[in-house]
């Protein structure tokens, strides 16, 4: 009698060294981490901006109120995150295996344990501090760089509607504030484009949190 043999499981494809290089500064130096990720979001932001300067790029002064509409949107626009989160996980799958939720390790205990306890209530704020724990956790960096391409398409969307509506720089004009609308403009558009540059700061933070060990080992 022929035996039928097991079916063969196939491992998964080993992930990629950046990738495995980032999971272990996030493990042993999730301080670092921290600070590198904000650091570097804080340099492309100025960088973009003195970018911006020195090319002489106009952003008008819808651009800015465009901007300042999109930061109340952070609840509504949740739903788009996790389908760009989604999407770009089925796109480049290495993303999701980036353990972004273990950065919390940095926070004190009490306050960990705070937040699960809020998290875990039943009512709307628990829902959605639940549900956005959990997409970190399943969707890893996915979500985090989704997240920025939302948040730019979304920018860009209401800038063109504000365009075919209410034309804001004749009234700063009339009230005195003819340089303001062009220089938060300017600032608006260099927070916007430096999201292109988020996953460059998180690649990079593979190596700087190590750096900034290193670094603070022989000062403390």
């Amino acid at each position: 009698s022929s035996s039928t043999p097991p079916p063969s499981s196939t491992p998964p494809p080993p992930l990629p060294f950046l990738v495995n290089h980032l999971n272990h500064a996030i493990r042993t130096h999730p301080a670092e981490c921290i600070t590198s990720l904000i650091s570097l979001d804080i340099i492309m932001i100025f960088g973009t901006y003195q970018l911006i300067k020195y090319t002489g790029i106009n952003f008008s002064a819808e651009f800015a109120l465009a901007f300042a509409i999109s930061r109340p949107l952070r609840k509504p626009r949740f739903p788009l995150e996790l389908a760009a989160a989604a999407t770009l996980s089925k796109l480049i799958p290495s993303l999701t295996h980036i353990e972004l939720s273990s950065l919390g390790a940095v926070l004190p205990s009490n306050a960990r344990r705070a937040a699960h306890e809020r998290a875990s209530k039943s009512d709307r704020v628990g829902r959605s501090m639940k549900y956005a724990l959990d997409s970190v956790d399943k969707y890893g960096a996915s979500y985090m760089i989704g997240s920025r391409f939302v948040g730019v398409c979304i920018v860009l969307s209401l800038h063109e509607m504000l365009l075919l509506g209410v034309d804001v720089q004749p009234y700063l004009e009339s009230w005195g504030y003819e340089n303001v609308g062009n220089a938060l403009g300017q600032w608006a558009g260099a927070v916007v484009l430096s999201s292109s540059f988020y996953p460059l700061s998180i690649a990079s933070t593979a190596y700087l949190a190590p750096l900034l060990a290193s670094v603070r080992s022989r000062i403390v």
